[in-house]
């Protein structure tokens, strides 16, 4: 909190007619956090703009990893749909949460030499990560989503798998 202030009291420094500084803070959900503490209070009433990116649905999750994996050189589905689905479970739709589990479920999909990452692993890469899943988590497919389940492939008309971030809702709010 004492870093918070630090940055508050540099709001101070202006002229007769201009602010000398204009900082731009940017971080994880839990800097939200600290600024809504009592403590740094007058800084965020000097918060002149908020803006924050929202967790991935799961058809968007879906396509993150397999864009990734396209971009990486992957030729062929590296997760099962069913491990994607827990993939998105596990992380919440956040992306750090997302990289941090494929990228450990690739690591002991190699070590075992298996061609295609399983449930199984993904909940052993969570338990070893200490992840939990949200209860009660409904998918968006559930809801009427798009349903989107292969996110490898290409569909007839050319379309690819980043059409999933297209179609669903904005992956930022300004509030």
């Amino acid at each position: 909190m004492e870093l918070l202030e630090e940055i508050r009291l540099l709001t101070n420094l202006e002229t007769s007619s201009e602010k000398l500084l204009q900082i731009v803070l940017s971080g994880q959900p839990e800097l939200d956090e600290k600024l809504r503490h009592p403590s740094v209070r007058q800084l965020r009433q000097r918060v002149s703009l908020w803006c924050r990116t929202q967790a991935l649905t799961e058809s968007q999750t879906h396509a993150y990893v397999a864009e990734r994996l396209r971009i990486a050189g992957a030729t062929w589905p590296l997760f099962s749909l069913e491990a994607l689905d827990l993939v998105h479970r596990y992380s919440r739709g956040i992306p750090r949460l997302i990289n941090l589990v494929c990228e450990h479920a690739l690591i002991v999909g190699y070590v075992e030499q298996i061609q295609q990452i399983t449930p199984s692993m993904v909940e052993g890469v969570a338990t070893e990560l200490e992840l939990e899943t949200q209860p009660f988590m409904v998918s968006s497919r559930a809801l009427g989503g798009d349903g989107l389940r292969s996110p490898q492939s290409t569909s007839a008309d050319g379309t690819d798998y980043m059409t999933a971030f297209r179609g669903d809702t904005p992956g930022r709010q300004d509030r």
